[in-house]
């Protein structure tokens, strides 16, 4: 009979040794397998954006930072954006995780490419819109990271919503009486949301302005030609054009005189500078300045939180 309580307990000792081993194994198996990492939320500022078409230029990675921890760099493929033509492209970051073992995470995004009555229209709502002359109602790092936040909350509650959603729906039916007991229980509670107020801090918004400082300056400057003249060598009078009776008139002169015998005449010619008009010339390009013009002013507000 002793004999057979030692095999008995025995018999019980190996069967908790090898419960303690399983369940071992199975801590260590989970272990080495843990959950994947949302390496998403480590990073703030990946959006949508919309632009301005024929914008030359638009930093896709304005705005976005990331933990140093766990992300080593974002970098975005933008290759298929046309900011020429309206229309909506597809943007692509890739979130370079630290950790070796770990893939790069992509993130798609969409690029809305507007008409510049558009881009008006959006940036008066307040929304973000990139231009030539800049973004224009620029997200600032606490906006986008107030953005994630939002998001983040959303997302968890649709996913609680559908959680609750699919446990109800498996749930094992019951009977009236208890269905009935639970609908009741449910309706009395009457506590109430715990409710604070908030402030926030909505930055100054606007855009910058191209302005004149000082025009342009001109000038009126003369305009020459090179023109050969004839000039008598007696008297030096400039005979251009006139040689003939200008000779003409000397012969005259002189057989009244009674010289016309001695008579002799020579003349020389010369190029000359002449005006023939004017033209006007920029001498001093026009100065511009840039300046800060105020949309909107920077506001608070206030609103209640109920939790």
């Amino acid at each position: 009979m002793k004999t057979m309580n030692q095999r008995q307990k025995v018999g019980v000792g190996a069967g908790v040794v090898l419960i303690i081993v399983v369940l071992a194994s199975f801590f260590a198996i989970n272990s080495s397998h843990p959950k994947e990492t949302d390496y998403e939320k480590y990073v703030t500022g990946l959006r949508n954006w919309t632009v301005e078409a024929d914008t030359k230029e638009a930093d896709f990675l304005k705005g976005v930072t990331w933990d140093k921890k766990y992300i080593k760099d974002v970098t975005v493929n933008d290759k298929n954006v046309n900011l020429t033509k309206e229309g909506t492209y597809a943007l692509t970051y890739t979130i370079d995780v630290l950790k070796k073992d770990v893939k790069d995470v992509k993130v798609k995004k969409k690029v809305k490419v507007i008409s510049k009555e558009e881009a008006k229209e959006e940036a008066k709502k307040g929304e973000e819109v990139v231009t030539e002359e800049g973004i224009k109602n620029e997200k600032s790092e606490d906006d986008l990271k107030k953005a994630e936040e939002s998001k983040k909350k959303e997302t968890s509650s649709r996913n609680t919503s559908d959680e609750n959603k699919t446990s109800n729906k498996k749930a094992p039916a019951q009977n009236k009486n208890t269905e009935t007991s639970k609908s009741s229980s449910t309706n009395i509670n009457t506590s109430k949301p715990k409710c604070r107020t908030e402030t926030i801090t909505i930055p100054e918004q606007g855009h910058n302005e191209r302005y004149l400082i000082s025009d342009a300056v001109y000038e009126d400057r003369p305009v020459y030609r090179t023109e050969v003249r004839t000039y008598s060598r007696d008297t030096g009078e400039d005979i251009t054009g006139r040689v003939t009776q200008y000779i003409s008139s000397l012969m005259s002169k002189a057989q009244a005189e009674g010289t016309l015998d001695n008579y002799t005449f020579a003349s020389y010619e010369k190029a000359i500078q002449v005006q023939v008009s004017t033209e006007r010339v920029k001498v001093k390009d026009a100065v511009y300045g840039e300046r800060w013009v105020v949309d909107k002013a920077a506001r608070t507000e206030t609103k209640q939180v109920c939790e």
